[in-house]
């Protein structure tokens, strides 16, 4: 019998996490390296729904995967298990404009499901620079998330019209301290 091919591990990673089955773990982290993007991706997805805490560390490493899919599903995992240390990493993903916007859209998503402290600073800095109305989005909905504040901002208006809400999320982060 020969190795199961690249689609099998796939749906049979994503398969262990939909059906929330731990016992694929050690599995599953091993996939993490698979040479295949797609297998990269669902191990990733699954490891995250599953809340394997000891898969941070190489869930980390994947943010600079060279596969877009693979990294965002980094992203978002590593928002599923809480891990504070990647919020220095996702804040500085959602901080490049030079990332395509679906990857900072997963890290702005990701800072969304941390502590609330981490990552605020990105997030709220997120609404004046990013240029792409959908991570704008993404980030004030992971201020909403965070803090169960909404300051009126609407990331599709006019620069004009965001910039009285942006200000508004800029008074209440310096209310609050530096917030990472």
């Amino acid at each position: 019998q020969g190795k199961p091919s690249s689609m099998a591990r796939a749906q049979y990673s994503r398969l262990r996490g939909d059906l929330g089955d731990d016992s694929a773990t050690d599995l599953l982290l091993g996939r993490l390296e698979d040479p295949t993007p797609r297998v990269r991706e669902e191990a990733c997805r699954a490891l995250g729904r599953l809340k394997v805490l000891s898969a941070a560390p190489k869930l980390r490493d994947l943010l600079k995967d060279g596969e877009i899919l693979v990294q965002e599903a980094a992203a978002l995992a590593l928002g599923q298990l809480g891990d504070a240390d990647s919020a220095g990493a996702l804040s500085a993903l959602l901080e490049d404009i030079r990332q395509p916007a679906s990857l900072r859209v997963a890290s702005a998503e990701a800072l969304g499901l941390l502590e609330p402290a981490l990552g605020r600073a990105s997030l709220v800095g997120a609404l004046r620079k990013d240029p792409t109305a959908r991570v704008r989005r993404a980030a004030v909905e992971a201020l909403r998330r965070l803090t169960g504040l909404d300051r009126c901002y609407d990331p599709d208006a006019p620069e004009a019209a965001r910039e009285e809400a942006t200000k508004s999320w800029e008074e209440w982060l310096a209310e609050q301290g530096s917030g990472g």
